[in-house]
């Protein structure tokens, strides 16, 4: 049985100082406002690198063109849902809001972490068929005002209709059976709190990202801390 591995990047947005909204996130819900996963090589619906996760905003085509690298223009005319294709379509549309592919450099931030999650193969299959499973739907506003309310209003977060980013990544993780079914409802769990659940996992490790690093290297950069330290513990 062979061992793949699932990156999750959890952040702070803003730059030198967290943004006003993402402050506010961070700050009640318990350390980060948001929460991506990193695209693996070798999905045949989604570019490696690019980030999968549910937004509340749009991405303009420019800024997605301003995403690009010289690799990424090079696509394809035709339209099949390939990874060439979608970004073709991500740069001349850009992004709407709900669960989306999106490049990496998308938004900028404040504090980044990217949590390495060592799997089987099986529930690697799994998770990345719960988040295509996701691809399109529309941001769960529901499930925020329910997270913020103190009684009364509550979502059933099973509903597949809509999804906020911390409920699509805990939904997926527990079909693919890499976490157990949590106590506390999704909509309730934030990246913050999805994290430490996470965190406590065999094997997985956090890599801090510098700002200013090359968006496109930071999943490297975060394999290669994992693999370092795997070593460093084996001797």
């Amino acid at each position: 049985m062979s061992q793949k591995l699932i990156q999750l990047r959890l952040i702070v947005g803003g730059g030198r100082i967290p943004d006003l909204a993402s402050a506010l996130i961070a700050g009640y819900t318990g350390g980060f406002s948001h929460v991506d996963s990193i695209v693996p090589a070798g999905l045949d619906w989604a570019p490696e690198g690019w980030l999968y996760g549910a937004r509340s905003d749009k991405l303009s085509a420019v800024k997605c063109l301003s995403c690009a690298s010289e690799a990424d223009l090079a696509v394809t005319d035709g339209w099949e849902h390939t990874p060439d294709n979608i970004i073709a379509l991500v740069q001349r549309l850009g992004v709407p809001a709900g669960v989306q592919l999106r490049p990496p450099g998308y938004t900028t931030f404040h504090r980044c972490v990217i949590l390495t999650v060592p799997v089987v193969d099986q529930q690697f299959a799994d998770f990345w068929a719960a988040q295509h499973e996701k691809l399109g739907r529309p941001y769960d506003w529901r499930s925020i005002v329910a997270f913020a309310a103190p009684f009364g209003l509550t979502r059933d977060w099973h509903e597949a209709d809509s999804w906020i980013c911390s409920e699509a990544v805990e939904d997926s993780l527990e079909k693919a059976k890499i976490l157990s079914a949590f106590w506390l409802a999704p909509y309730k769990i934030s990246p913050g709190l999805g994290a430490a659940r996470v965190e406590v996992l065999p094997a997985v490790w956090s890599t801090e990202i510098k700002q200013g690093t090359d968006p496109r290297r930071e999943a490297a950069i975060a394999l290669e801390d994992w693999h370092w330290h795997c070593a460093a513990f084996a001797t």
